[in-house]
């Protein structure tokens, strides 16, 4: 809860003799393995500490344009952004979480709710497909357009997610 624990799965282990009891039965004597009778996952910590995160690069975008920079790096969609019918910049999702250091593991879809929920930091951003307004931190916030599925992929309003997620946002015209 106070963030000093380093990304990772922490496991939990319960035994020892408090647990197994080891006992006799008609003269004949029962051992158990007392070193661990449950070992399992007990949690993974998605978000980095705060000291793990760094502060981003400009992320450009273009639209119509499978291609997108981070810095001086070009990368490559597998789909490009695209103007909707209400004139806003959708971005794909997953291509514009990963530019600003969401890793693919933090980025969730449920099939069932038709949802994506993304973990950035202390911030929690949950989308609906269909809905104007997204979820952050467990409170609804209103968007002007709504989060769509295109070419298979997850489509948001650029300054809606880029908001959510920290982002400063900027449009030019011009390119």
């Amino acid at each position: 809860v106070n963030r000093v624990v380093p990304e990772g799965d922490f496991n939990v282990a319960v035994g020892g003799n408090s647990v197994v009891k080891n006992y006799e039965t008609d003269g004949d004597y029962y051992f158990f393995d007392t070193d661990s009778v449950v070992d399992v996952k007990f949690v993974r910590v998605i978000t980095p500490a705060p000291g793990d995160t760094q502060a981003g690069e400009t992320v450009t975008f273009t639209i119509d344009s499978m291609e997108y920079k981070i810095g001086d790096k070009v990368m490559t969609s597998d789909v490009a952004p695209f103007i909707d019918a209400a004139n806003r910049t959708m971005l794909p999702l997953r291509a514009f979480a990963n530019s600003l250091g969401v890793s693919d593991e933090n980025i969730l879809w449920n099939g069932t709710e038709r949802s994506v929920t993304i973990f950035k930091g202390d911030r929690v951003v949950k989308v609906v497909i269909g809905e104007m307004s997204f979820m952050m931190n467990g409170v609804s916030v209103p968007m002007d357009t709504m989060a769509v599925i295109k070419d298979a992929r997850t489509f948001l309003p650029v300054r809606a997610l880029g908001q959510a997620l920290g982002a400063e946002i900027g449009w030019d015209a011009a390119t």
